[in-house]
């Protein structure tokens, strides 16, 4: 895929990771009516609106970012960062295509219990700047519903496909050292010991 909208540099393309077969890696659609899962593929087929422009001064006022190569680029970077291949990936499209609900996640050193999965989310009709948000414990809904140990959140400005490259970058570098941060803290309260009455009582 080539892309248009964003430049990596060298960084390779990596081709879209499989569909998880955990509900936990999938985009959440509760609460949301109009929301349904999609593959990547079908990312592309949605209309990409046109840039507007500013009549005072010239200057774009609204830079649309194609869904695919945000995915792309977001899966692509990562997967460098990381040195890893993601391990499943899930979409979901709501009002007609104008909004995008992503996850992607990445294995997480030998831990088969958890895993670094990066969340995404943007929008054709304005609605949603382009953000991203990453970690063990990131949570996406079509209903509005977006954590993760690590945001950050992007207008739909010209200067957003250079900013959005760079801070994808930030966060892959960083990415590792918060999530090991948090699997160390998990562990730690998984020893505590709990007798059932107290386990209940929460």
């Amino acid at each position: 895929m080539q892309l248009q909208t964003l430049d990596i540099g060298r960084t390779p393309i990596v081709r879209p990771a499989p569909l998880p077969e955990l509900s936990r890696a999938q985009v959440c659609l509760i609460g949301a009516k109009d929301a349904f899962h999609c593959s990547f593929d079908e990312l592309g087929t949605v209309p990409v609106p046109e840039a507007t422009e500013r009549e005072s001064t010239g200057n774009v006022s609204y830079q649309p970012l194609p869904y695919a190569e945000f995915a792309t680029a977001t899966r692509s970077i990562f997967a460098e960062v990381l040195d890893a291949e993601p391990l499943t990936e899930s979409y979901a499209l709501a009002r007609n295509g104008d909004q995008m609900f992503g996850k992607i996640v990445f294995p997480f050193r030998e831990d088969t219990r958890r895993g670094l999965s990066i969340a995404l989310r943007s929008s054709y009709d304005r609605s949603i700047a382009n953000q991203v948000a990453g970690g063990l414990d990131t949570f996406i809904c079509a209903n509005g519903m977006l954590n993760g140990e690590a945001m950050f959140s992007l207008r739909h400005t010209a200067e957003m496909p250079r900013r959005i490259v760079e801070h994808l970058r930030d966060m892959a570098g960083n990415a590792m050292q918060g999530a090991r941060m948090l699997s160390e803290r998990l562990d730690r309260w998984a020893s505590v010991p709990m007798v059932d009455d107290m386990f209940y009582a929460y």
